[in-house]
């Protein structure tokens, strides 16, 4: 029985080792920037592109996230975003997760429902920027829920849409370090408040002047 044991100790052991090492092997960074240069030859044109394909893309804040609507502001400080690239393109699509976040007194949830951000890159640069989408599948929004003293005070909902100016986009580092620093200032975004119940409730109604900012560094790796 010992020996049995031992023997299942010592496999669980190299399991567990190979599992770590094959984890660490599989995050190798490829280098991720913007090539190409205002032209009207498509192909000469600004786009996303990596070292090679396919790769991970990871966005990481790296300052507060912040979104302005009609009933207050949520601030975000942690968010990641993940994607995929698999050939240079001038549109990079992520989906974003919300975690450390206020909203005044409230107690905030984000429910991303599924919902991506599209990045792409305008046809201008070097000096790049561009503009966001936010795409949805039907019948799907990104869900704001705001609670106080456990009530619930209002859920603002971000439908799909697209065109929202502006997006800068910088080249940092070189070779597989290469990254690109991402600062969102998209403007002019539709959103819609539901009212909740009691005092403190927001005001029902649908709106056209949200407003994110985020600085984002994004990566990639295979």
């Amino acid at each position: 029985m010992s020996r049995c044991l031992k023997a299942l100790c010592v496999s669980a052991a190299t399991v567990l080792v190979l599992a770590i090492s094959a984890s660490a092997a599989a995050a190798v960074p490829v280098g991720f920037f913007i090539a190409g240069e205002k032209s009207e030859e498509k192909e000469k044109q600004p786009r996303f592109e990596a070292e090679s394909y396919p790769a991970t893309v990871k966005g990481t804040s790296k300052g507060p996230n912040l979104f302005f609507v009609q009933f207050g502001t949520l601030e975000c400080n942690n968010v990641q975003f993940a994607g995929w690239i698999v050939a240079a393109s001038t549109a990079l699509t992520v989906q974003p997760t919300f975690a450390s976040c206020t909203f005044g007194g409230l107690t905030p949830t984000v429910f991303v429902n599924g919902c991506g951000y599209v990045f792409n890159v305008s046809n201008v640069g070097p000096g790049y920027l561009g503009t966001t989408n936010i795409a949805c599948a039907a019948g799907k929004e990104i869900e704001l829920v705001l609670f106080g003293s456990g009530v619930l005070k209002c859920t603002i909902k971000v439908p799909s849409q697209t065109g929202l100016s502006s997006v800068y986009y910088a080249n940092m580092g070189s070779g597989s370090s290469r990254n690109i620093a991402t600062t969102l200032k998209p403007a002019s975004i539709k959103y819609s408040q539901v009212a909740g119940t009691g005092p403190g409730k927001c005001t029902a109604g649908e709106f056209t002047n949200g407003f994110y900012s985020a600085p984002v560094v994004m990566s990639a790796e295979k």
